[in-house]
């Protein structure tokens, strides 16, 4: 309970009247302090019998689903029920999943009827949750005091990865370029029959065609360029930390939800393997929508997990998943000491077979660190520190990059183009 504005001023009124009626001779005013005392005591208690008794129910809608790391706007419903009007104040309080708006708001909400209030969102992590109860505080029937209270509120939701609609990178040029080209001695699917040509390889020679055309006749293939492309998401421990607006679990989701999308408009197979100390999630390589719809629905559910990431696992998931030569995108975490020998030790046997991508964040915060002015004499220390782990963080990457990955690191804003980049390059370049 709180008191409102008069409730503190019959409280001044009060003691105006007590310190009058010291000062004064007259006896009749020396008492005229407990009449606004009485009022106000009668008052709280009238309130307080009445303030359990209203009741507002709450509603929260969004208007459309929502997407990791994009706005979007939900509208709060307050209905009462009450025989008269009520005046509310609700803080909106928001779960940890969102950031937004989280500011007091003050209302009036006549008997019987609905008030709506736009309420502007953006979700910041992963996966289901559920709001709380908002804290709320009700003013009295005689306006003496606010009463606390709590608006129930279990809306629940769920955030799902960011879609190719909002992405500022897409793939450009004609994807029919793209498409299966005939082209003899390569590939996997048969393309025609055809008489022997000088320098054909025997193994292309089709025999029972040819015994029964009774001259030599050739298999020729097509050139199947659709690739495999798996997208490998560390989940651990250090998922949690910043990268920009949202956590660094929250931006390699949405980066592998629209690679996905792109991917599959030039009919190659992706897939997905999220891991920690265990494999997290796992969605084979496919082509096509549903393709995308299991690495989204696969990325939704998807949360940090609180222990020390182990990239071996994800390598031997890996090695179980791909029969043949393929695309591996590895969305990594460089800042990790603990994990500087294990990823090279995953990635290296994968390089014997496939190519891989290594991506990581590069910190523009750190950078700063090296760069800021010197303002006390800790400064100069932390510049030191930050220094030495950019060296340790490039070493990591030369390492990677001697053992045959490319390593791609960028800003958050510009880490997601920079994998398409890469991934459009070594797919121009036939290198996959």
């Amino acid at each position: 309970m709180h008191l409102a504005e008069r409730g503190y001023f019959l409280i001044a009124l009060t003691g105006l009247l007590a310190i009058i009626g010291i000062w004064s001779d007259d006896a009749s005013l020396q008492w005229s302090w407990c009449w606004p005392a009485l009022l106000l005591c009668l008052g709280l208690a009238l309130e307080a019998w009445l303030a359990p008794r209203i009741r507002l129910h709450a509603e929260l809608t969004f208007e459309q689903r929502l997407l990791l790391g994009r706005s979007t706007s939900a509208v709060f419903r307050l209905r009462n029920d009450y025989a008269r009007a009520v005046t509310i104040q609700y803080a909106r309080v928001l779960p940890a999943a969102m950031v937004g708006d989280q500011t007091v708001v003050k209302i009036r909400v006549p008997a019987g009827a609905v008030v709506s209030q736009r309420w502007l969102v953006r979700p910041a992590r992963l996966g289901p949750g559920t709001f709380s109860p908002l804290p709320a505080r009700l003013l009295g029937r005689l306006g003496f005091a606010w009463w606390s209270d709590r608006v129930a509120l279990q809306t629940p939701f769920s955030v799902a990865p960011d879609a190719l609609s909002g992405s500022r990178e897409r793939l450009r040029g004609d994807a029919r370029g793209e498409a299966a080209l005939a082209a003899p001695g390569h590939g996997s699917e048969l393309f025609q029959l055809r008489a022997y040509r000088p320098g054909d390889p025997f193994a292309r020679i089709d025999w029972k065609a040819s015994a029964r055309a009774r001259e030599l006749i050739s298999r020729e293939m097509s050139a199947d360029r659709n690739l495999a492309i798996v997208l490998v998401i560390d989940a651990g421990r250090m998922s949690r930390m910043a990268a920009g607006q949202l956590d660094r679990l929250g931006l390699a989701a949405n980066i592998a939800a629209r690679f996905a999308e792109q991917a599959v408009r030039i009919d190659d197979r992706v897939g997905l393997i999220a891991y920690s100390d265990r494999v997290l999630a796992r969605c084979a390589p496919d082509r096509g929508r549903l393709a995308v719809r299991r690495i989204r629905d696969a990325l939704e559910r998807l949360v940090t997990d609180g222990a020390e990431s182990q990239p071996t696992v994800a390598a031997q998931a890996l090695a179980q998943t791909l029969r043949s030569r393929s695309l591996i995108v590895w969305l990594a975490d460089f800042d990790d000491p603990a994990n500087t020998a294990a990823l090279h030790a995953a990635v290296a046997p994968l390089l014997r077979r496939h190519v891989v991508i290594c991506a990581a964040v590069d910190s523009e915060s750190m950078q700063a660190l090296v760069t800021r002015p010197a303002r006390n004499w800790r400064d100069p220390y932390i510049a030191l520190a930050a220094g030495a782990e950019l060296e340790r963080i490039g070493r990591q990457a030369a390492a990677l990059r001697g053992a045959g990955a490319l390593v791609v690191r960028a800003s958050e804003q510009d880490l997601e183009s920079a994998v398409l980049r890469a991934y459009r390059e070594r797919r121009r370049l036939r290198q996959i």
